[in-house]
């Protein structure tokens, strides 16, 4: 018996130090999987800066640190098996649309034929395409000045 309680302790051992490099591999993933995300967003909000005439340095201020906030909140709770269910699978997609909410990202609508984008939150602002506030969404609703 001796020899299968040694046995056992060092299968144990080997689990304990498979599992924390399995952790460590799984951090290092998602580190550089969130330093892409914001290198492509930071591209995204200099192309949309040069082709509108906004300041690049306002847009980045206002959407990335909102991005990298939700990444860092994501990062602490992250889990790729939800121990406390008993499926076989986990769906996180409502957690990526609360994401997605968190952005402030504009919304497209067109009204009498033009294109207006808008922050879809109440006392949010209606650009029109010259990025030139034209209006507010309140209780659901668009007004236009």
């Amino acid at each position: 018996m001796p020899k299968v309680k040694s046995n056992i302790k060092d299968l144990t051992k080997l689990v304990d130090v498979f599992s924390k490099e399995y952790e460590n591999q799984l951090e290092l993933l998602q580190k550089s999987y969130n330093a892409e995300i914001i290198q492509q967003f930071n591209e995204i909000l200099k192309k949309i800066a040069e082709d509108y005439d906004l300041n690049y340095k306002d847009l980045q201020s206002k959407y990335v640190k909102d991005l990298k906030k939700n990444m860092k909140k994501t990062d602490k709770n992250i889990n790729l098996i939800d121990s406390e269910s008993n499926s076989d699978s986990y769906d996180d997609s409502n957690d990526i649309d609360k994401d997605v909410e968190n952005l402030n990202l504009l919304e497209q609508i067109t009204i009498n034929n033009e294109i207006y984008y808008f922050e879809k939150k109440d006392g949010g602002v209606i650009y029109n395409k010259e990025v030139i506030s034209v209006g507010e969404y309140k209780n659901g609703k668009h007004i236009l000045f």
